[in-house]
């Protein structure tokens, strides 16, 4: 059997150990005394091992043990060997002071933008030790993930059903018709349900709470309002409009980078509904939520566009 081999099968800690301090100290009694066992267990795993493989470790004379080529080798694979347990000992020990803990947030896909830049790289760059997890879906999406405990935070436009979440913040968000720049100069300054029916109209699907809203209206004005598009991807309606092929219907915060960019605008709608549309965030109901789930939800507060009380009609209109 080579070296290799009877490395492979002489992985024994306390075995190592014994190797190492013989090695080094050039004594089995010393050996012992600095490992604190008997030295007659150390003479006993070494001569063990040599007998089943076949391998010399150790040349003995009546007044020393010196290690041959093999006992070299496991010696200083053992000496690597203690040196990796203690950085890995010591890593996990300055750990305890520094867990990792993940906040997890389910929103909808237009407060991508405006959680992400304003929220989340300002949060993660200040708290390195707390991950943010952000899923996306519809407002029914948003509402069960939340209640059923799989996100921890929630951030959903203008929401039905409360059942099984504690409401942290409820603040009106007006929804806004979204027009092509080129479109909105021949539109007025606001719009009317009238108008909006005469309009093409690339809509979220019905999972949404802005379809939720339009039902809503489409019931009080007897009317029906049907989408040319369906998508629930907000750039998807977004694309449409830059098109120049029509109107969808947004809060603001959803479409800021564009307004600011000049390329979209925002109409106020002529109606109740519309107005009074609002932003929910939520934890679970019942449930006491975490420190850095406290941290985030008021770093959000404190920080993003959708939950701000400025005056978003003024903003709007270009």
């Amino acid at each position: 059997m080579d070296t290799m081999q009877l490395f492979d099968r002489c992985l024994d800690a306390r075995f190592l150990q014994c190797v190492l301090e013989v090695t080094r100290l050039g004594s089995v009694r010393e050996a012992a005394k600095s490992l604190g066992i008997p030295a007659s267990l150390i003479s006993r795993k070494i001569s063990d091992a040599e007998i089943r493989h076949g391998v010399p470790l150790f040349e003995r004379t009546t007044r020393s043990i010196v290690p041959t080529e093999a006992g070299m080798v496991i010696a200083e694979y053992a000496r690597r060997q203690m040196e990796e347990n203690r950085k890995l000992l010591s890593y996990l020990s300055n750990q305890k002071g520094h867990r990792i803990s993940q906040v997890s947030v389910h929103c909808g896909d237009g407060f991508v933008e405006d959680l992400t830049d304003h929220a989340v790289l300002p949060f993660s760059d200040r708290h390195p030790g707390i991950r943010i997890r952000v899923t996306v879906g519809s407002t029914d999406d948003i509402r069960q993930a939340v209640s059923d405990g799989i996100s921890e935070i929630g951030l959903s436009y203008n929401m039905e059903n409360f059942d099984g979440i504690n409401t942290i913040l409820h603040i009106h968000k007006p929804l806004y018709a979204i027009l092509s720049a080129h479109d909105a100069e021949h539109a007025g300054s606001h719009m009317t349900i009238d108008d909006i029916l005469t309009r093409k109209l690339a809509l979220p699907t019905r999972s949404h709470g802005i379809r939720k809203l339009l039902k809503s209206i489409e019931v009080n004005h007897g009317v029906h309002i049907f989408p040319e598009l369906e998508s629930n991807s907000f750039r998807i309606l977004k694309r449409f409009v830059l098109s120049g092929r029509g109107v969808t219907f947004l809060p603001v915060f959803a479409v800021r980078a564009e307004i600011d960019a000049g390329t979209l605008v925002a109409l106020p709608i002529e109606n109740r509904l519309c107005t009074e549309a609002s932003v929910h965030l939520f934890t679970r109901a019942q449930r006491n939520i975490s420190y850095p789930v406290q941290q985030f939800v008021a770093f959000m507060r404190e920080h993003l566009e959708s939950l701000s009380n400025g005056n978003t009609a003024s903003q709007a209109v270009a």
